[in-house]
Order: C-alpha cells, then structure tokens, then sequence
C-alpha cells in the first residue's frame, strides 16, 4: 500500500474502508454488550417508550408501507389521530428504509448497527476533511458513536437518525467551506434536509444549533485565502437554506400545521425519550465524566478517561479556527445540560444539548490525537513537549479525581502516550492511535449498560398471554372500537396495542393530544391525572366515563392489574358485561355503546367542547336519537334541527360500514326522513366528505366526532383524508427534487 498517497489524499479508498470494516465489526458487538446484558432486568423501565410508543408506531406505519398503503391518519388509536404529520413517524428519512423488509423487533437492531457504523464512518469523513489522519480520525468516530449520549439513543431511530447525519452534514458543510461551490452548497442542503426529517426535532435543532453558527463563521472568516466576494458567500448560504427547507417541506409543513392544534406543542414537538442517567448539577456532571463504573442505565456525560486526558493536546493544533469554534460549542453546551426544564423556552428539554456537545469534543480528542502522536516529529523537537506535558498534566489531574475503575484506563493510557513520546520509532504512531482506539472502546462497551429489557430480546412473545383476550375483543367488536384497560408498566398488554392487533382503540398513552381531545380525555381520566398531555387511558374514577358510550366503545379489555379490572365505575357510567375470556386478562361488553355510525333524526347546538360535554352527559338526552352539533362548524347555519324523534321509526334506519380503512371510509345509509349520520372518528382537518358523489359538509358532532346531514332515503357516504398541508408539502419537494435533477443534468452535459 502506499502510504504516501494515503496522506495526499483525504479520502483514500484503502484506510477507509480498512476502518469501515472495524466499524462494521464494533457495531454489534458494540449493541449486544449494552443492550442484550444476561443480567437485563425483566421490567422495562427507562426502555417503555419503545414497548408503548416506538415499536408500535414503527410496526403500524412500515407494516402499512409495506402493504401498498401510506399512512396518512392512525385510526387505531384515540379515534383517529393524524400519523404522518407526527415528525416520530420518519415515514420519509431514508434511514429507516430498513423497517420495510425485517420484523419490527429486528429491525430496530438492524437500524441500530447501521447508524453506530454510520455515525463513526461519516465521523471519519468530517475529520479527514479536517485534514486529521486517519486513526486520530477514528478515536474520535468511537468516542461519537460509542459514548454514553450516543448509547443513550441508539435504540431510539429518531435519535440515532439525527446523531448520524450530524457528522455527514458537517462533513458536507466542511467541503463546501472549502471550495464555495454550488453543488456542495447543494450538498450541505441535501444533508440539512434529511436532519430535519431524522425523527427526532429535539435532537435535530440542537445539532442545527452547532452547525449553523459553524458555517457562519468560516463564511465570514474562510479557511483559504482565495474566496468569492462576502455577498456571493451569503447568496450560496441562501441556497443551503432554500434546499433544506423545501427539501424537507414535505415533512415540516404538516407538522407545523399539526402542532398548533396541539394542546401541549412544546412537550410533543420536543419529547425526548432516552435511556440514560442525565446530570442535573455540575457535581452529577463531573461524577459522570469520571465514573468509568457501570452502572443501571448509560451516563449521559460519559465519554470516556483517556478522551479527557487528550483534550487538552487539541489547543496546540494547527486548525486554530475549528479548534477555538468547538472548545467555545463543548462548553457553552455543556452547561447548556444543566438547566433547569423551566428555565429552557417552549419545553426543550435540556438533555438534547447534549448531544452536540458530545460532537463537538469528539472532534477535540481527534485533533489532539492528531497533535500529539505526529509521526515526523523527533522527540528531540521542542514541538512536542507542549501538547505532551498538557496531556501528561491533564493525566495526573484526573488520577487524583477519578475511581480506580478509571485510574486503569487512564494509566494504561498515558503509559502509552509515554511509551511513544520515549520512543518515537517508525510506525509507533499507528500502533499507539490504534491501542488508543481499543482502550476507548473495551471502556464504552463497559461502563454503557443497560439493564432494562428491550423488544428484540421478548416481542412479539410478551403478547401471548392476552392474545386471547384480544382476539376475542376483535370478534365482538363488531368495526366499533376496544377500550384498554392497564397499566402504563404492563407491556404484554400496552396502551396503545390498536397498531399492533387488528383492532381499534379509544384511548392511547404517549400520543400528542390536541386541544379539544385532552379536554375530552379530561373527563375520563382519574382526576390525579388531568393535566398530562400524552394520557388518553379511561379510569374507574373517571368524572364522565358515560362519554366512551359516544365513542364507540363496544369492549373493554382490562388488565388483572389495570384501573377496570373489576368493571365497575365509582361514579356512575356505562354496564359492562363481562365476557369468558383465558387467562386472567377480563373482557367486558359495553351494553351501552352506540354503533361507530348511526343515524339521528334531531341534534342539539351547542356553543363549544363544554357545552358538547353537558348535554352528552344529560340523563334527559338520549344520545341514541339525538347528537350535538357545534355552532363553530362551517354552514352550520344552513341545517337546523330535524323533527322529534317520536315522530319517526328509528327501526328502519340503517348505516352499514361497507369499507372501512384509516383514509377512506364508506358508509350505505338508508333513513326514513332528513337528519345527521354521526361517524365516531375524530373531527380533524383534512377529511372531506360526499354524498352520493356530491361533496358534503363535514359538522363537529358529539363534542369531536364527525356529523354529515342527510335527506331522507338511501345514499352512499365517502369519507378520504386528504389533508392540503402535505399535498403542499409534497409538491414543494417533488418541486425541488426535480429542479435539482434538471440542474444536474444541464451541468453534466456542458462538462462534456
């Protein structure tokens, strides 16, 4: 090989696949040291956001991907939600292509190797692009994807979507810093773009906070002396903004219009789920950077003894820009961690600063490496004296603070950087940056456990004892809808098992609610509980539990341990019968609950939500004969209230579900005289509506259903979710996509 030309070219295919390969290898070995330990407790704890949430969410949109359908609405939970304008959802990043073919439970490990390679492989991209060598390059990749913060998400795709892409998207942006060409600028668009739809908002606006001022700063400041003027710097940052922007419009823009009907929009847009012990103070912070010992969960601010010790040898090198840049961004987000949840604006939680402040002294380790074991210069030389007693210095320091866990590590570690300082022989370099590598990864793969169970290790097994129970709430339900009865703890019998079973569920847990919906959901939960905006599970001490007879709730399945288990309401509320069922799971039949579509001949206006809630719950009303329409509805003025019901025979009226799937629903209706047929899914924008071919109005029914009047006689009902802010979305981005194309194909042919 030769090694001369390695050093002259940045990207030399030979040493970088040679380290891709160790990547590769490290990955799952890597994954099974932290997340399969034989002494993995058999609760879920800190992991129940990947029973309850994730792997649901992940089996019910890449299931429906794979069936020819996109999934636009969720009709198996709280009554219909919208799914795709969920940024969790990732439906468009390319990096979650993998769920489309494995099950869920293997997918999500698959997903993990592959961006823990990713992670460290663009890592060494962005550092050769540094003009690192190539093994600093790689102690810093293992210090990126291998560190306690990476760990913390790695199971999480939205999360280690966006740790992944951090490092392309700066490789990118450092190519284009270099040259100021179009098509990098184009590049760095490109890779902005697909941060932004990584899954994780949180996460991706934290990196974004590290890149952009970054970018900022060598625009006005650039590392090569020969540039275009300062306005066509600042008009190729236009385009960098314009192409992430509208490349991604496809996914932002239904979200923003989604967000603002939420009822909590911080909390949803910036939940962040990790596996991980997070430093509340400054003195959490350092126990964490010096406590090498295991423990239950990954520390947050873990990244190694040796990485420590190497700091300091990064204030010597020759990239004095990107050096200062990144010691400014690890301190200012390193105490950006600290601060308290309220004191951050709109709910972002602190734990995501985390995450380029990792980044950003991976970088540093590297370029201390890359200071300190430079092979051409002599130990004689006086260059080397500096970096290495500030290193040696850094050593004795840590010794005296750290455990002896860590005292291990470290002394190993400076032996070696003694050993070669003494040395200097040829080839001492590579074999010092390698055992560096080693040392750093036999440390994370240590001190990162965790003990919590994970999906791939019991799903879909933990479900077998309540399929029976499941499978019998599916025949009874008769196209209404399953009532989930347990504890947020119990995953064999999870809150929001509509995405997992053929069945559709009322409530649901860790679903954003929007306004109207947690309000309802205020009614039915436990009083202790009002307030969360995520909890949509019904309790026996509810305020209204009569509210789940409109809501189409035929079956309750309630779990030994959950809140129903007996079915019986503190208060008064529908009867439950309850069915035979194995096991010790109980199912229950509503007798009370009204069909998901029927026809009454009167409604009620009311002025709001409340006023909905009043009358449903009136003893005089009898919701079987007559619903309520808000006032705010469009053209509601045009329909007023129909005869009495006396006057009429209910018995001949007939709404039948002849299709029923998440985006298009028909319904044949047959009634005697004029009135409203109510549907039980969720009042949303986007749903339209027609009649016999004929576009419909659309009312807000019973408080946040959906109401269409009718004539007398026999018609056929369609209902298609076909929400404008995607459409636009989407062709904002086709837009795009073939703009760039087309402009690509121009430059090609004048090349030639």
């Amino acid at each position: 090989m030769n090694l001369r030309a390695w050093t002259v070219n940045r990207y030399a295919f030979e040493p970088l696949f040679l380290l891709a390969l160790l990547l590769v290898a490290a990955a799952p070995i890597y994954w099974y040291r932290t997340e399969m330990l034989p002494s993995a407790l058999r609760e879920a704890h800190d992991n129940l956001d990947l029973y309850q949430e994730v792997y649901p969410g992940f089996h019910y949109g890449f299931s429906r991907l794979r069936q020819g359908d996109f999934p636009l609405w969720n009709s198996k939970q709280l009554c219909g939600i919208p799914f795709q304008a969920d940024p969790r959802s990732g439906l468009f990043q390319p990096l979650n292509l993998i769920f489309l073919h494995p099950s869920t439970e293997t997918a999500l490990v698959l997903h993990a190797f592959t961006c823990l390679f990713l992670r460290g492989t663009f890592f060494i991209f962005f550092a050769r692009a540094l003009e690192l060598r190539y093994l600093p390059a790689l102690i810093g990749a293992i210090i990126y994807a291998f560190c306690g913060a990476s760990t913390a998400g790695m199971s999480r795709p939205g999360v280690a979507n966006a740790l992944t892409l951090t490092p392309f998207v700066f490789w990118a942006a450092r190519e284009y810093l270099e040259t100021f060409r179009y098509r990098n600028a184009v590049l760095v668009g490109l890779g902005a773009a697909l941060l932004l739809i990584a899954g994780s908002p949180a996460v991706s606006v934290a990196q974004l906070l590290l890149l952009i001022p970054y970018i900022l700063v060598l625009t006005l400041f650039p590392v090569r002396s020969l540039r275009p003027p300062l306005p066509a710097r600042a008009k190729m940052l236009g385009v960098v903004a314009l192409v992430a922007l509208t490349l991604s419009a496809v996914q932002w823009l239904p979200t923003l219009f989604w967000v603002i009907t939420l009822d909590a929009p911080g909390q949803a847009l910036w939940r962040l789920d990790l596996s991980a012990r997070a430093p509340s103070k400054t003195a959490d912070l350092v126990l964490q950077l010096l406590i090498a010992k295991p423990g239950s969960l990954p520390r947050l601010a873990y990244l190694g003894i040796a990485t420590l010790m190497l700091l300091p040898a990064a204030l010597f090198h020759r990239k004095r820009r990107d050096m200062i840049y990144f010691s400014v961004a690890a301190a200012a987000f390193g105490g950006l961690i600290l601060l308290e949840p309220a004191r951050v604006p709109a709910a972002f939680p602190p734990s995501a600063f985390a995450f380029p402040a990792v980044f950003a002294i991976a970088v540093l380790a590297a370029m201390g490496v890359d200071r300190l074991l430079a092979p051409r210069i002599s130990k004689h030389d006086p260059k080397i004296w500096a970096p290495a007693g500030a290193v040696l210095a850094a050593a004795a320091a840590l010794f005296l603070m750290c455990g002896a866990q860590a005292r291990g590590f470290l002394i190993v570690a400076a032996a070696l950087i003694i050993l070669f300082i003494v040395a200097r022989l040829p080839g001492l370099s590579s074999a010092t940056g390698f055992a560096l590598a080693s040392l750093l990864f036999l440390d994370f793969a240590g001190a990162n456990a965790n003990t919590n169970r994970h999906p791939y290790r019991d799903v879909p097994s933990c479900y077998d004892p309540n399929r029976p129970a499941l499978q019998l709430a599916e025949e009874q339900a008769l196209k209404a809808r399953v009532l989930i009865s347990t504890l947020r703890t119990d995953v064999a019998l999870p809150e929001n098992a509509g995405m997992l079973f053929p069945i559709d569920v009322a409530g649901g847990a860790g679903l954003p609610l929007t306004r109207d919906l947690s309000f309802w959901w205020s009614y039915l939960n436990s009083p202790n509980a009002a307030g969360l905006p995520t909890q949509a599970t019904v309790a026996a001490d509810a305020r209204q539990p009569k509210l789940i007879n409109v809501m189409a709730a035929r079956v309750t399945v309630a779990a030994p341990s959950g809140p129903l288990a007996s079915g019986i309401w503190k208060n008064s509320g529908p009867r439950l019968r309850e069915l035979r069922a194995p096991g010790e799971t109980r199912v229950y039949i509503n007798e009370d609950a009204l069909p998901r579509a029927f026809w009454v001949p009167t409604w009620r206006l009311v002025e709001s939500l409340p006023g909905a809630i009043a009358a449903l719950t009136d003893p005089a009303m009898d919701t079987s004969q007559t619903c309520t329409i808000d006032r705010t509805s469009p053209g509601v003025v045009d329909v007023q209230p129909g005869p009495a019901a006396s006057d009429l025979s209910l018995a001949a009226a007939e709404c039948s579900l002849t299709e029923l799937s998440p985006e298009h629903i028909t319904i044949h209706v047959k009634v005697p005289a004029e009135g409203m047929v109510v549907l039980s899914d969720t009042f949303a924008r986007g749903w339209h509506a027609t009649l016999n071919g004929r576009r419909a109005l659309i009312y807000r029914a019973n408080g946040i259903f959906r109401g269409v009047y009718v004539p007398a006689g026999e018609h056929e009902m369609v209902f298609r979710y076909r929400p404008f802010t995607l459409v636009l979305g989407a062709t904002i981005t086709m837009l795009t996509l073939v703009s760039l194309a087309g402009l690509g194909v121009v430059l090609l042919i004048r090349r030639r």
